[in-house]
């Protein structure tokens, strides 16, 4: 059933909103989370541990069974607030044993995921709402269960936010570590968020569900985004008015996956050779998408504000795709950035500049990659409902 979208977006800030209660909570509430537990050196004692588990088990107990919002959204902040203190003491490497506070992460992560995973199948969407965002900032790959089943919720403010929590959870801060999830954790979520894309409605949701799909690293996932970004330009570059605010899907999907792509390359054991032909088709794909802007550039001005700043993002990813590129392989071509002239609204230079690139002796068909001008070429789609799914 197609959701009212001022009604999602209002669902969606209620859930991500940190909201503060002043009422008494049921029950006996237990000590805090501190930071002497986080940062402290040495193995968690008995009484640490059942410390955690009582403070995780109230405020699980809270999130999920309060009847009111806002208690509701209280008691996953008290949830997020160790994982946030963590996240912070781990990122900043100001304080604390980096060893200590890794194993905290885990273990604590450990006990919200089993903890709050009950709520994703509640009858209350402010509860299955809320178990989607303590999962999202959990960052874990013990949330993958939950991930999987608020993708196919009933509610697209839910789906919205197990896109998020699948992109998340898939965040690395380091090119030369593993993915954060293992092989058969993705090609569950690659599954799910096939059938999920395919029924979506919601342009937000699907939007978050690109984003997803693009970050996974698993080659099917990476397949199925070419696959699904190839047929989306197409259909626009032949029915431009059909771009719309949809165009925002297709930039969180190539932003995911580009960034994907780069960090596979640095990875720890992998393999350039297979992963070249993924960057000669990222290099395709974006002299592709530079012809659709280049096509909607003399009308730009007619475009919807939201959309003009997508289109701006997404030239500004692909400069740093080709520049990452020029840079990588020590080329000699000279890629010319076209972001700033789509943001200055010089149109005749962004379109000349566009067809230099994408045209015969063009600066893309000279990198070293075998790229022929016919690669460039947009074919018309056989069928526009199959270009895009979920609707366009």
């Amino acid at each position: 059933m197609r959701q009212d979208g001022r009604l999602m977006a209002i669902l969606c800030v209620m859930g991500a909103l940190v909201l503060w209660c002043g009422g008494e909570v049921l029950g006996q509430q237990p000590a805090g989370i501190t930071d002497h537990l986080i940062v402290e050196q040495g193995e968690f004692s008995s009484d640490e541990h059942a410390l955690i588990r009582d403070y995780v088990g109230y405020w699980a107990g809270q999130m999920l069974g309060e009847p009111s919002a806002v208690k509701i959204a209280s008691a996953r902040e008290e949830l997020l607030r160790p994982v946030r203190r963590a996240r912070y003491v781990r990122e900043s490497a100001a304080e604390g044993n980096p060893i200590r506070v890794a194993i905290f992460s885990e273990t604590y992560a450990a006990q919200v995921a089993n903890a709050i995973s009950p709520g994703v199948s509640s009858d209350r969407m402010l509860c299955r709402l809320n178990t989607i965002i303590v999962a999202a900032e959990l960052r874990s790959s013990f949330t993958t269960e939950t991930i999987v089943t608020a993708l196919g919720d009933k509610s697209a403010a839910v789906r919205l936010w197990a896109g998020k929590a699948c992109e998340m959870a898939m965040h690395q801060r380091a090119a030369n570590a593993p993915p954060p999830l293992g092989e058969a954790q993705q090609a569950q979520l690659h599954e799910e968020l096939r059938r999920s894309i395919k029924a979506e409605r919601s342009p937000w949701a699907r939007e978050e569900m690109y984003g997803a799909l693009g970050s996974l690293s698993i080659d099917a996932a990476r397949a199925d985004m070419f696959g699904l970004l190839e047929r989306r330009v197409s259909e626009y570059y032949w029915n431009v008015r059909r771009m719309g605010r949809s165009i925002r899907a297709d930039a969180a999907g190539f932003k995911a996956m580009s960034g994907r792509l780069m960090f596979n390359w640095y990875g720890p054991g992998a393999d350039k050779r297979k992963l070249e032909a993924d960057v000669r088709r990222l290099v395709i794909l974006s002299g592709k998408y530079l012809q659709l802007m280049a096509k909607v550039a003399p009308e730009s001005e007619k475009l919807p504000g939201e959309v003009h700043a997508v289109c701006m993002d997404m030239i500004g990813k692909i400069d740093d795709v080709l520049g990452w590129f020029v840079y990588e392989w020590k080329s000699k071509v000279k890629v010319t950035p076209l972001r700033k002239m789509w943001e200055e609204k010089r149109v005749l230079d962004f379109v000349d500049q566009v067809l230099a690139d994408v045209g015969p002796g063009g600066e893309l068909t000279e990198l070293e990659l075998g790229i022929k001008p016919s690669d460039f070429e947009i074919p018309q789609p056989k069928d526009d409902r199959a270009a895009t799914p979920g609707g366009g």
